[in-house]
């Protein structure tokens, strides 16, 4: 038995070269790890990654890959998880949302902390990104994890093999090693995301990248995976989702758009899919002139918000990793404070009685035209009703292509800089994205560390 779904990702993984990749997706790419490292910047203090820093047992010393935080050298894998969760840990990391949910940019610091230790140039750690995402994401076009229980790095570790697998210029047989490891010893539930939701939330991700890694190096030493990891009879598709998917990986890179193009890029640190209902909120803040609010309601879809709805901390947060993914609360913190930023997390906006009594005010509708276009197409409409009996209305659709999801050059380095001043100085941080945006692919990857771990 041949498995034909390993052949079609080891195929692609060893057939692509930097030579196959345009100067527009060699852009993108560059911008999204500019936006990654903008947010790590500002997540290095959050005490998710003090934790992970202090973890026992760890392993620094010479060796590895360096922690983005300190510049302290560190095992591969401590290096990963810690930089990955910096990445991650202000949910304002980039996102794509098709039949299934990822945030490919988890796998972006475990693939540099290899590239920094393994001695991989600039362009070699652009194409293992590239690599990364584009399995993870197409999976996500026609897979339901979710639906079935899984979280976001049942697919995610083995993107992240296949990315490591370039970087150490595996053989064929091995990258099929890489891969079958990864997917076997990898079946991550969704519970990460249900309930009151924990620290865990934000490191499930980069914990799949640092998972995909290491099985690339189990691979590189010889150790061999299992057949058939997805088509056996306990492989992946029968196992965890009890059927088979054709999966769209490219096998003509010509012209081809890489999903590392088509990510959507956050202004606001939430959850992707209350951006635009907090846009909304925000635009409609001045028409409202201070005037008290007797009821808001919000129609999205039920593709979103089906599930977290039923959730009494959907209502009621009670942790910062449970309120950044809470519609009401962001809505209600919009309305109030103009604004959502990091400090509304730090100061525990979430528990504070203006923002519970302005949640108690808000009702959710699904639209049956909204649910119908969702996941590619966002949809949303907003009524406030005032203490005067006015009625304020507004509604907006974001297609797939839409700026407001992509963001624009200048609206990145603006998001980069107004993130790593939370550290750096302005001066510093200009230099920064200077630096960060003139690296070229003949660089080695550990100058990309230099410009900002310090």
């Amino acid at each position: 038995m041949i498995d034909q779904t390993e052949n079609c990702i080891v195929d692609f993984t060893c057939s692509i070269d930097f030579s196959d990749i345009s100067s527009r997706t060699f852009h993108a790419a560059r911008m999204r790890i500019i936006d990654s490292i903008g947010v790590a910047i500002a997540a290095r203090d959050a005490p998710t990654i003090n934790a992970l820093i202090n973890l026992p047992f760890s392993s620094g010393g010479n060796g590895g890959a360096r922690i983005w935080k300190t510049g302290a050298f560190t095992s591969l894998g401590h290096a990963a998880q810690i930089n990955g969760t910096m990445v991650r840990y202000l949910d304002m990391s980039d996102a794509y949302t098709q039949i299934s949910t990822a945030h490919p940019s988890d796998n972006i610091a475990a693939l540099a902390a290899l590239a920094e230790a393994n001695g991989n140039s600039f362009g070699d750690l652009v194409l293992a990104i590239i690599v990364s995402y584009e399995i993870q994401c197409r999976f996500c076009d026609v897979v339901p994890f979710h639906q079935n229980g899984w979280d976001q790095a049942i697919i995610g570790a083995p993107a992240a093999a296949m990315g490591a697998s370039k970087l150490l210029n595996l053989s064929r047989e091995q990258t099929r090693d890489a891969l079958a490891i990864s997917v076997t010893a990898n079946l991550p539930t969704y519970q990460t995301r249900q309930g009151k939701l924990s620290m865990w939330k934000n490191i499930a991700g980069p914990n799949g990248g640092r998972l995909g890694i290491e099985a690339a190096i189990l691979a590189l030493s010889g150790i061999t995976g299992p057949q058939n990891s997805f088509e056996g009879q306990a492989g992946l598709w029968n196992l965890a989702l009890g059927k088979k998917f054709e999966v769209p990986i490219p096998t003509d890179f010509y012209n081809h758009v890489f999903t590392v193009e088509q990510t959507d890029i956050k202004i606001f640190p939430i959850r992707n899919a209350c951006q635009l209902p907090v846009v909304l909120a925000t635009e409609m803040r001045p028409e409202l002139n201070k005037k008290g609010i007797s009821s808001i309601t919000i129609w999205t879809d039920k593709h979103s918000f089906g599930a977290p709805y039923k959730e009494a901390s959907f209502w009621r947060p009670k942790t910062r990793e449970g309120a950044d993914h809470s519609l009401p609360f962001c809505i209600a913190v919009a309305f109030l404070d103009g604004n959502i930023t990091q400090k509304t997390f730090e100061e525990k906006r979430f528990l504070d009685m203006d923002i519970l009594e302005l949640i108690d005010k808000i009702s959710i509708e699904f639209d049956p035209v909204f649910s119908g276009m969702a996941p590619s197409v966002r949809s949303c409409r907003l009524r406030v009703i005032d203490e005067n009996g006015v009625s304020h209305e507004l509604e907006r659709r974001w297609d797939a292509d839409d700026p407001a999801r992509k963001a624009s050059d200048e609206t990145i380095n603006q998001k980069f800089l107004k993130l790593a001043t939370c550290h750096f100085s302005s001066k510093q941080a200009s230099n920064i994205l200077e630096n960060l945006t003139k690296i070229t692919h003949i660089v080695p990857a550990k100058k990309l560390i230099d410009i900002f771990a310090f």
